[in-house]
């Protein structure tokens, strides 16, 4: 009798020792986890400079475009794409497609996410197609339901373009 008293007592004491030094040290290897799947889960894709898939997707999708693939293909704008002479036809021929069909939720990428704006602004001011009608684009610009201060430097950026062209936009 007295061997089971000594085995309740030994394991009464491990007992113990598991809830009192291993539950601590689980709460922050579960707090740890918890913390890495939560960044993998909401982690950024990083962007691929350049990709001209991402350009197709949206050219295909202009009448249904969601904020994922609009991210997607602005974030795919940089210096380093003057180079690829088919991407920086492309894209710059549908970033204006872009504000033309769907000038609300380009505004509303643009102003949530972390996009270079003086990029897409100096593609703006300097369309690459003489066939893009500037004065439709900058119309569904002027009208787009956003802030004012960014609407501005498009419309400004547009009416830039225009001015090199030789044309003048009606306000």
């Amino acid at each position: 009798m007295p061997a089971v008293y000594l085995l309740a007592f030994v394991l009464e004491d491990v007992t113990k020792f598991r809830y009192s030094d291993i539950h601590p040290v689980m709460k922050y290897l579960f707090t740890i986890l918890t913390v890495l799947v939560v960044q993998t889960v909401f982690a950024v894709k990083p962007c691929d400079k350049c990709d001209l898939e991402k350009v197709r997707i949206v050219n295909q999708h202009l009448d249904s475009l969601t904020y994922q693939m609009l991210t997607e293909f602005l974030c795919t704008f940089d210096n380093s794409c003057k180079n690829n002479v088919e991407y920086s036809e492309f894209s710059n021929e549908t970033l204006f497609s872009v504000l033309e069909k769907a000038p609300n939720l380009f505004f509303q990428v643009m102003a949530t996410r972390q996009i270079d704006n003086k990029i897409i602004l100096k593609e703006i001011e300097n369309p690459i197609n003489d066939l893009i009608n500037l004065q439709t684009v900058y119309d569904k610009t002027k009208i787009a339901t956003t802030k004012t201060e960014l609407k501005t430097k498009y419309l400004n950026a547009l009416i830039l373009a225009a001015n090199k062209s030789g044309l003048k936009l009606k306000k």
